[in-house]
């Protein structure tokens, strides 16, 4: 018998005994609470050794994802294990910044190939967009590696981030929604691609305003994605979004302006003394 099957096989002897000997009201539950806790520790420890080891290993040799087995990558795709592992090589930085190659090559083992391979099924459908969207909400600096990384790899917008959803894709699963609002910044990748149809491009660019914080909105590739100019047309967007309309039909208003704008700067040349 496995450890976890003994710890916690151990667990409901001790409860039949305690139903038996009449002491569920006698202290029977912090008793219960206690030993759980010591099977939770029996056989948890196995798994934050593993995350510590790769923590400390993947800081020095990220290409070392790809080997990591299959029944250990969740620790890998994990946020908070993400999270250690860039504050760790920060740390080791002397500057604090992560070098390009590091990036490369964590990315080469962590958002393979083969992850893509069967994007008509749903399950892989949910897996890949959840490692990228885990990427962009983990870390802010990660966005022009993923998409270096994703380009490299031939991977298309519209195919892994298709607005229409396959067959029985259930709602609230990982979609393009999820990976805008992590970073709306990514817009700038999904539009490179020819796939999407205006409408679904103008989706997409909804979704990327709705999501946008202000880190987007001082951000350049942002804005020329959005087709915007600068934060003053950014902050025109969001008053018009408030009032109820569209981010399209917002930024219609700001071209409109643009266009008046050298009209008005002649006349005013002409009627000037």
């Amino acid at each position: 018998m496995s450890k976890r099957r003994k710890a916690l096989h151990g667990v409901m002897v001790q409860l039949d005994q305690e139903v038996a000997d009449g002491h569920l009201n006698e202290g029977a539950h912090l008793r219960l609470c206690n030993r759980l806790k010591r099977a939770f520790d029996a056989t948890s420890g196995k798994r934050k050794h593993i995350e510590s080891y790769l923590l400390e290993t993947l800081e020095e040799d990220p290409i070392a994802t790809m080997s990591v087995p299959i029944k250990y990558r969740t620790i890998i795709e994990c946020p908070l294990f993400l999270t250690a592992l860039f504050e760790r090589k920060r740390a080791a930085c002397k500057d604090g910044k992560i070098p390009t190659i590091w990036w490369e090559d964590l990315l080469a083992g962590i958002v393979t190939e083969w992850l893509f391979d069967n994007l008509e099924d749903r399950e892989f459908l949910s897996h890949a967009r959840g490692v990228v969207g885990i990427l962009l909400a983990t870390d802010n600096e990660v966005l022009p590696h993923l998409e270096k990384h994703l380009d490299k790899i031939g991977m298309k917008p519209s195919l892994l981030f298709a607005l229409k959803p396959i067959a029985e894709y259930e709602e609230g699963w990982p979609d393009v929604t999820h990976a805008l609002n992590a970073d709306a910044r990514f817009i700038r990748w999904l539009l490179k691609d020819g796939g999407y149809s205006e409408e679904d491009k103008a989706q997409l660019l909804e979704w990327a305003f709705e999501y946008a914080d202000q880190t987007a909105h001082l951000d350049d590739s942002w804005l020329e994605a959005m087709g915007l100019q600068n934060i003053m047309e950014v902050m025109s967007c969001l008053v018009s979004h408030t009032l109820g309309k569209t981010f399209a039909q917002a930024r219609e208003m700001i071209y409109a302006k643009r266009a008046d704008q050298p009209a008005q700067e002649s006349n005013d040349l002409t009627s000037a003394p």
